[in-house]
């Protein structure tokens, strides 16, 4: 007689799709009608293998990125308030200036008027008569200086005007070339970083490699088909998902990543990302 076949071990109850002794760690059950079988399966599978990985690595990264958009959202809305208020300022000094230079326009018209001159003239001569054309002087000096003051206060308050103006300008337009390249590094920073990821599973990076004692076939997207004698590919420790009695494998033969029942595998070795992989040579 021949060997008996050896009967596989219980299968450890699947506590990521949410039944009784569940864990911290969920997975969502992406197409649970069963493993990817049939002809014209295989571009799905590769999608829904994609969707799997993407939850177990990069899910918190995403929703970092919405707050960080969110922020940005508002930041902008903050900038246009301030341009706009920027602009009503602008617009108000420019009023108030227009009409200060009416206003002194029309007073230099009145200066030069015949009777203004005449009644100068008079008051002139009432003062030199009482001998006051000292204190006339004086009084004369006092509104030219003030005069003065007016007139550099009034620059002053141009240039500062002028000042805030191209600084808000120079703010927004910075905000405008900032903001994409900002988006477009974070978007880059999540790719390199799922990239990085995955290295495990092509055996670019370190990893633990196991052989399959039994043959196991998924009935969920989220697990891993394979034979028994294949090696397998492990996940390290720190990407792991927290789900009793299943690692995270992939198998070289059919290139899907997928959880892995403990009792089914024998851990054979680790692997650096400098040493050969045996999964090449070991299938």
């Amino acid at each position: 007689m021949g060997d008996l076949p050896k009967i596989p071990p219980q299968v450890p109850p699947r506590h990521y799709l949410g039944g009784e002794g569940g864990c911290s760690y969920s997975l969502p059950n992406v197409n649970a009608s069963g493993p990817c079988t049939g002809p014209g399966s295989q571009g799905d599978c590769a999608v829904r293998q994609y969707k799997l990985f993407t939850i177990f690595d990069v899910s918190e990264t995403f929703h970092n990125l919405e707050s960080f958009v969110t922020a940005v959202t508002s930041l902008a809305n903050m900038l246009t308030s301030i341009q706009n208020a920027a602009y009503s300022t602008i617009a108000a000094v420019i009023g108030f200036a227009d009409q200060y230079n009416r206003l002194k326009s029309q007073i230099y018209s009145l200066s030069s008027s015949a009777l203004f001159r005449w009644i100068i003239v008079l008051w002139q001569k009432f003062l030199h008569i009482f001998r006051s054309k000292q204190e006339f002087d004086c009084v004369e000096t006092a509104w030219s200086d003030t005069n003065a003051t007016n007139s550099d206060r009034s620059r002053d308050l141009e240039r500062h005007t002028e000042c805030q103006s191209s600084s808000a300008t120079v703010l927004f337009w910075l905000f405008l070339v900032a903001g994409p390249y900002l988006i477009y590094r974070s978007i880059s920073s999540l790719i390199h970083s799922y990239e990085e990821s995955r290295k495990w599973s092509t055996g670019k990076a370190e990893h633990y490699c196991a052989e399959a004692l039994y043959d196991f076939h998924s009935h969920y997207d989220q697990e891993l088909s394979f034979h028994a004698g294949e090696v397998l590919r492990i996940a390290p420790k720190y990407q792991q998902p927290n789900v009793k009695g299943w690692v995270l494998g992939s198998s070289g033969r059919t290139k899907r990543i997928g959880l892995v029942p403990v009792n089914y595998i024998k851990m054979l070795k680790k692997v650096s990302s400098d040493d050969e992989d045996p999964v090449h040579f070991l299938r």
